[in-house]
């Protein structure tokens, strides 16, 4: 159960396949409000999950490095 749950956006994971989603969403734990990306696919049966994740302060510096480590990704069944 995670509190203060809000969705902030879903939308497709290009990478590493044309099928996967992202899903962006902030919620509160220990008096912090944290700031979520997860990407998740299926690969030949296989589960793939990436989950970044930092606080909503930090967000601001980190959301570069968010993005490159997403490019990176790859998948392989």
């Amino acid at each position: 159960m995670l509190a203060e749950y809000h969705l902030i956006d879903v939308d497709t994971w290009d990478v590493p396949v044309p099928d996967g989603r992202r899903f962006e969403y902030v919620h509160r734990l220990g008096g912090g409000l944290l700031h979520c990306i997860q990407y998740s696919t299926v690969i030949n049966g296989l589960a793939a999950h990436l989950t970044l994740t930092s606080t909503e302060a930090q967000l601001a510096g980190l959301d570069a490095a968010f993005l490159d480590c997403n490019d990176t990704v790859k998948v392989a069944a």
